[in-house]
């Protein structure tokens, strides 16, 4: 009894073999390399956010130390000296020095001007101003507001915009401990907006300084505070928050807050720094390897099908020599051995086969030639 043959040839399993062997390492690898180079990207974009962050606030904080201990120097002379002799043409040489001071002077304890750079508001009465009544107290840090009792003082600015301040106060003691005042210095806000918004920043990458209340005190224009919220109640000058916002623009940027902290031993703003990028900008080298990508996979496949054609082809020859055994071994004439030139082993093994069949078929012949004579 014949055994049965199995009915899946070699064609079939050779060509589901190809199919899996060049199919199933990309679909497994290429959302796995996407998900970790888009994390490599993620991580390596905060990085570079941070680092720039770090370097535009210790800009920042830089020059606030500077502004804070020229205030202090100004206080220690009074504390060693008075406010009397050299003291007003100190107040102007350091408005003169300074471009970025645009006042400094001397409160009584009744709020009254005693001392003003260049006799600018001598006189006038500030014990309503909020920097005057910290500065009783302490040391005060006011946050970025228009020159109210300055404005008239002050010359127009080249722009035509109004004069916007920062200020610094501190009680002033004379030589005996004796309570003088408070001593003032207004700074000109537009320093630190210039300052932040022409940061050297990597492409696409936009600045925004934010007051401790959230509002916007510099960066681009229309810009919805909200956003920024959740990165404001965290970010510390330790700890840089970093997050992916989607925007009112219907853009997702990643962005990066940090504290602005100031001087060491001075008041602080509470500002917050913001640096933020599109999404898209960041992961462009990601996006590319995903266009890349597909013309991989389609290069994939035009290989597998020439896989596949070329295995069909190898699977016919050998079903023929297959075919050709068999009939040898049924001893049918039906089915001659096929001469195989393309691959050396198939050609040895039709070779082997003629000569089997052959040696088989000699004495039939013989026997033929025999009886016909």
């Amino acid at each position: 009894m014949a055994r049965r043959l199995p009915r899946t040839g070699l064609a079939a399993w050779i060509s589901w073999f190809a199919l899996l062997a060049a199919l199933l390492p990309p679909l497994v690898a290429i959302p796995a390399l996407l998900a970790t180079h888009r994390n490599f990207v993620a991580d390596r974009q905060a990085q570079s956010l941070t680092s720039a962050a770090r370097l535009l606030v210790e800009r920042i904080n830089r020059g606030l130390a500077v502004q804070w201990r020229d205030h202090e120097a100004l206080a220690a002379l009074v504390a060693r000296h008075g406010v009397g002799g050299h003291f007003p043409a100190i107040l102007d040489a350091s408005l003169a020095l300074n471009d970025r001071l645009a006042w400094v002077g001397v409160a009584a304890p009744d709020g009254r001007v005693i001392l003003g750079s260049h006799r600018v508001l001598e006189g006038a009465d500030v014990s309503a101003q909020p920097w005057f009544r910290a500065g009783l107290a302490g040391r005060y840090a006011g946050d970025v507001h228009e020159a109210a009792s300055l404005r008239r003082m002050l010359p127009p600015r080249p722009d035509g915009e109004p004069f916007r301040l920062i200020a610094y106060a501190s009680p002033l003691r004379g030589p005996d401990g004796r309570l003088i005042g408070v001593l003032a210095s207004h700074l000109d806000w537009n320093w630190i907006r210039d300052l932040v918004l022409g940061a050297p920043l990597p492409a696409g990458t936009e600045a925004i300084l934010l007051a401790a209340h959230g509002q916007i005190l510099a960066g681009p224009p229309g810009l919805d505070p909200q956003p920024l919220e959740r990165l404001l109640a965290a970010a510390t000058v330790e700890a840089p928050r970093y997050a992916e916002i989607a925007w009112a623009d219907g853009r997702v940027y990643a962005a990066v807050a940090l504290a602005v902290g100031g001087a060491a031993d001075a008041p602080s703003f509470g500002w917050t720094l913001v640096l933020r990028q599109p999404l898209e900008g960041a992961f462009l080298l990601h996006a590319t390897l995903r266009a890349v990508l597909g013309p991989l996979v389609l290069a994939a496949l035009a290989i597998l099908l020439i896989g596949l054609f070329l295995a069909q082809l190898l699977a016919n020859r050998l079903r023929w020599l297959a075919e050709a055994a068999l009939a040898m071994a049924e001893a049918r004439l039906d089915r001659p051995v096929p001469q195989m030139r393309v691959v050396r082993e198939m050609a040895i093994l039709s070779e082997a086969l003629a000569r089997l069949d052959r040696h088989e078929n000699a004495p039939a012949a013989i026997r033929e030639h025999e009886e016909a004579r």
